[in-house]
């Protein structure tokens, strides 16, 4: 990746390049060839390290350290890269195709993941300052074994700061598996002491705090580490809600671009298994209520049959008529959850009608 002073690198570069020579007339091609370039500013010396670390004389092309003077970046395919190879380089210009890392890395997911929060937490969720491009690059070669003897000023803390959000990542909302019955229209809140909920619900395209979403006839809406869930008529009854706590355009497995004898590259732009949480709502649709015809003197049911009530939503519209029997009892039943009231047809009084399920 980074260029050699003087000798050293002509030489370093004239081995690499006659070996790919030798070895790309059978290259397997997984996609489209794309070319590797460098980015480079070596006038932006606060971007400036060296990493050193164990020789892969098998690997080809082996060295044993890094340096820059300055800022250097690759880019594959129209996108930054980082070299997930310390111990070889690869030219400028130099072809390469594409494959997935869970197939360079099958036999360590534990690093797979690892590289690939590196990358989103590093980069992709960032500003994608040179800073930030560099802070990356040197926690992956870290992550590979080597050690950065030199180091940009910023470089521990936004190190810090990386590794915060990786170990938050690993947590899930405190209710995840949670199981809640609700009735419609009625709102449940519950409370994430995770303390990680704005990430699921941003992640999920949910942006903004204070905000109603509707989900498969469900209003959402949270607030710091709250969640409140209201039903509504147009809801199963059953709903699933489940979060990832990585952006959908960020999940998944990162591509890698190489050739097979220069190092191996890769945006890392895809998070391998994220955290998920999850939580499922049983919601009672409807229920049926009871009215009894009292006497207006004495406060006794009036036990008469026939005594006729018409049945209205809250915002006046009729949705039934019904009338008491001989113990002087009207009932209505499978009547969807919401806010009613009974008008009894002869002596009109509005009589509320309690939203439970009796």
């Amino acid at each position: 990746m980074l260029k050699l002073k003087n000798t050293l690198k002509r030489i370093s570069m004239l081995i690499c390049t006659s070996f790919i020579a030798l070895t790309n007339m059978s290259l397997p091609v997984h996609a489209e060839m794309v070319k590797v370039q460098q980015v480079a500013d070596y006038e932006d010396s606060e971007h400036a390290y060296r990493v050193e670390g164990d020789l892969h004389s098998s690997e080809g092309c082996s060295k044993t350290s890094w340096y820059t003077p300055g800022f250097l970046a690759l880019k594959a395919g129209g996108q930054y890269v980082f070299c997930i190879e310390p111990w070889k380089e690869v030219g400028d210009d130099t072809s390469v195709s594409s494959t997935d890392l869970r197939t360079i890395l099958n036999s360590n997911p534990v690093l797979r993941k690892r590289l690939s929060q590196i990358g989103y937490y590093g980069y992709w969720s960032t500003k994608k300052t040179r800073a930030d491009y560099t802070t990356t690059q040197l926690m992956i070669w870290e992550e590979r074994g080597w050690k950065v003897t030199q180091k940009p000023s910023y470089y521990d803390s936004k190190k810090k700061v990386i590794e915060d959000k990786i170990a938050l990542s690993a947590k899930e909302l405190s209710f995840n598996g949670t199981t809640k019955t609700v009735k419609v229209n009625e709102t449940i809140t519950l409370t994430d002491t995770s303390e990680v909920l704005s990430d699921y619900m941003k992640a999920a395209g949910y942006e903004n705090p204070n905000t109603n979403y509707t989900v498969d006839g469900v209003t959402l809406r949270w607030s710091g580490n709250k969640l409140s869930l209201t039903p509504t008529a147009k809801a199963k009854e059953k709903f699933l809600l489940r979060m990832v706590n990585i952006g959908a355009e960020f999940v998944g497995t990162p591509i890698v671009y190489y050739n097979g004898n220069v190092q191996k590259t890769s945006p890392l732009n895809r998070v391998d298994d994220p955290t998920m949480s999850e939580i499922t709502l049983n919601i009672q649709k409807y229920g049926h209520f009871e009215l009894k015809k009292l006497d207006k003197q004495s406060g006794k049911v009036v036990k008469k049959a026939g005594v006729e009530f018409d049945i209205f939503k809250e915002n006046g519209t009729k949705v039934a008529t019904i009338a008491t029997n001989n113990n002087g009892i009207a009932s209505l039943k499978n009547l969807l959850f919401g806010k009613y009231y009974a008008l009894e047809k002869t002596e009109p009084d509005k009589y509320f009608i309690s939203n439970e399920r009796i």
